[in-house]
């Protein structure tokens, strides 16, 4: 095979490979900027910093709203119990309800922090505290 056939070739493989280097280079936008990646990167920290914020206080919020509605110490407030019944729903709370509250975050809007507060002052007091 005479060389000169197989540098024709060498230059077909070559020639096809830099069209597709150039087609991935186009759709890449070519080489990525470091600082706009470590922006992004900030940006989704904060981001994941802050849903895990909501998290916390919507986990506590609901903790707060069972408590509320799943003891008999609700329906108790309601009415004029006797000091037997009293006795008995404090004995069937949960003890993971007992737990200290959270504190409430300050990048709430007010309507939602004085929802919260009033379900937590409202699960205090059917904790007994």
């Amino acid at each position: 095979m005479p060389p000169f056939v197989f540098l024709l070739a060498l230059a077909g493989i070559l020639f096809a490979a830099f069209v597709i280097y150039l087609d991935h280079k186009k759709k890449t936008g070519g080489t990525i900027d470091p600082k706009a990646l470590e922006q992004a990167m900030a940006d989704l920290t904060a981001a994941l910093d802050e849903a895990e914020g909501e998290r916390a206080r919507l986990t506590e919020r609901v903790r707060n709203l069972e408590a509320i509605v799943t003891t008999e110490t609700y329906d108790l407030l309601k009415s004029d119990p006797t000091p037997e019944q009293v006795e008995r729903a404090a004995t069937r709370l949960d003890p993971a309800l007992l737990d200290d509250e959270a504190p409430l975050g300050d990048d709430r809007s007010a309507e939602d922090a004085a929802r919260a507060e009033e379900a937590a002052r409202l699960a205090r007091r059917l904790r007994g505290r």
